[in-house]
């Protein structure tokens, strides 16, 4: 959401890295049911989390394995697999 596209750039960087992570659907959700996070902030917290949340499930919920990801990744797509406990 910063005018300054290097920050941007990191930003981003940043959320690709931490979505391959454990627990990152389970961070969202609870960034997205907590008000306190958008406390003093010029943008919505909560509502980038949901954004975020939606477009990872939409995008990543349907892969289970590596090997249905496979040729994804051999084309230089990003594939996220979320594991069950996450789910």
């Amino acid at each position: 959401m910063s005018p300054d596209n290097e920050l941007r750039k990191e930003a981003e960087t940043f959320i690709v890295q931490a979505m391959d992570k454990p627990h990152f659907i389970v961070d969202m959700m609870q960034i997205t049911s907590n008000p306190e996070y958008n406390n003093g902030r010029k943008i919505d917290i909560t509502q980038a989390a949901s954004i975020q949340l939606k477009n990872m499930a939409e995008k990543h919920w349907k892969y289970k394995d590596d090997e249905l990801t496979k040729e994804l990744k051999e084309e230089g797509s990003t594939v996220i697999i979320i594991s069950d406990e996450d789910k």
